[in-house]
């Protein structure tokens, strides 16, 4: 059983839990019906090998068809013509103005300068991981002293423990 409620919700028996025999005779109990099969369900067997009656189209109206389908292709491949001539005239238009010989020379000093540039920054990098190693070091010293330093007084205040113990 599915009941739609106000809000447009559509209501079911499974989704509330409920068997249908608890639920009231309700005057108001509207019934859905799909109107469609679900995707996943199978073709029903009596419909799976039925063949559909193929349409039947008078004489006139399939040459009228025919007719107009070939003009709307003729005027297609012309256009499409016409566009393929206009732009390889552009292209043979365009290509005599590049001046391939200044590109090169222009390239060559880009990539000059990149490569001085990266130079630079290999530099300061190298620089920069040399004093960051340093500094680790430092910090790692340090910590490895300061833990020294507290082993040390642990063992001198169990070993003050120990004594007073025997004394």
């Amino acid at each position: 059983m599915m009941l739609r409620s106000s809000q447009g919700f559509i209501i079911t028996c499974a989704s509330l839990g409920l068997s249908e025999s608890l639920l009231p005779k309700l005057v108001c109990v509207q019934s859905i019906r799909w109107n469609r099969k679900p995707r996943w369900l199978p073709v029903a067997k009596s419909k799976m090998f039925r063949v559909p009656v193929r349409p039947k189209i008078p004489k006139e109206e399939k040459d009228e068809l025919c007719r107009l389908h070939n003009i709307y292709r003729t005027y297609f491949s012309a256009l499409r013509h016409y566009l393929s001539q206009e732009y390889e005239k552009n292209i043979n238009q365009y290509t005599g103005l590049v001046d391939i010989g200044g590109q090169d020379s222009e390239h060559e000093d880009c990539m000059r300068i990149n490569a001085e540039w990266n130079a630079e920054v290999a530099a300061e990098r190298e620089e920069r991981l040399v004093r960051q190693g340093e500094e680790r070091k430092k910090i790692i010293l340090e910590t490895l002293i300061a833990a020294e330093k507290r082993q040390q007084e642990r063992a001198q205040k169990a070993d003050e423990i120990v004594r007073k113990e025997k004394v």
